[in-house]
């Protein structure tokens, strides 16, 4: 835990617990979404990587005449 963490769970004590709580639901949600993006970030599926090939595909294509789609 961060001591930011550390110093803040004491005044979270001292809140009733109707203000613990709101705070509570208004954190949790940030938690999950960190945890979520953690997750699709570390964890490439297959999808992904087919995805990333359809985006990159025509990037690195080559036509008839030997350049890029853009000319190079």
């Amino acid at each position: 835990m961060t001591e930011l963490l550390q110093h803040l769970i004491p005044e979270f004590d001292k809140l009733r617990d109707d203000e613990q709580n709101a705070i509570a639901t208004r954190i949790f949600p940030d938690i999950e979404d960190e945890r979520a993006w953690k997750i699709r970030l570390e964890a490439p599926t297959e999808d992904h990587w087919d995805r990333l090939g359809e985006i990159l595909r025509p990037e690195i294509s080559i036509d008839d005449r030997g350049s890029a789609p853009d000319g190079r």
